[in-house]
């Protein structure tokens, strides 16, 4: 089950799937119990509670006002996160769309869609490996460049490019 609001799935069961199926807001699990098993699905009050506790605890239904403002209150502070963390996530994932690309997409997926293929993706495993080997002939001097970025000025270059990217 997908929720929009959140984008985020959720697994359901057979079971699950058949009660979400014939849910129907306000109405007693008495009575829902009773509609379920005269349609032809087995279940017991025990199950519909805790299908209807999984609802509540993923926010997938509506509650009456004032109802359950602990475990919203309880969610809400599970996900602050520490101002370090929040500035990272913040940073790495900002983005201004600058151009509205789709329309040029469109137009030069022509041009490109060979890129895709499985002899073109072949061709790049190749170079790869090929790439890999050459790196281990002079694997040395591939150490040695990463020494480059332990400095300070290595990590401002580092920085640098991490902001254009990201731009």
């Amino acid at each position: 089950m997908y929720d929009a609001l959140r984008n985020k799935y959720f697994t359901l069961g057979i079971t699950a799937f058949r009660l979400i199926k014939n849910w129907r807001g306000g109405e007693d699990i008495k009575s829902f119990e009773n509609k379920i098993n005269k349609g032809g699905i087995e279940t017991n009050g025990d199950e519909i509670k805790s299908f209807i506790d999984f609802l509540q605890q993923n926010n997938l239904i509506i509650q009456p006002r004032g109802q359950n403002n602990s475990l919203l209150l309880q969610q809400k502070n599970t996900l602050k996160r520490s101002w370090i963390l929040n500035l990272i996530h913040i940073f790495l994932f900002f983005k201004i769309p600058l151009v509205r690309p789709d329309d040029w997409l469109g137009k030069t997926l022509k041009y490109v869609k060979s890129l895709g293929s499985k002899k073109f993706r072949s061709v790049i495993y190749v170079l790869g490996f090929i790439g890999i080997c050459l790196v281990i002939q002079q694997f040395e001097n591939f150490l040695s460049t990463f020494l480059y970025f332990f400095s300070f000025k290595g990590l401002m270059l580092y920085l640098l490019t991490l902001v254009f990217v990201k731009s």
